[in-house]
């Protein structure tokens, strides 16, 4: 999806992977093994709280 994404705005996946701190991308795995974290009992602590999982885009 991104990389339709990329194509139509003319810049390349690359390009916008490089815009991440992280240096790349985030697959949709890493993203839901967040996700499947914080509905567990682990993550009981968390009440009230954001969980940045952008790769540090948003903050970068």
């Amino acid at each position: 999806m991104l990389r339709r994404a990329a194509k139509a705005f003319g810049v390349t996946y690359e390009q916008i992977a490089q815009d991440y701190p992280v240096g790349r991308v985030l697959a949709p795995e890493e993203m839901a093994r967040v996700m499947m974290w914080l509905g567990s009992t682990e993550a009981a602590p968390l009440i009230g709280t954001d969980v940045d999982v952008s790769g540090g885009y948003l903050t970068g």
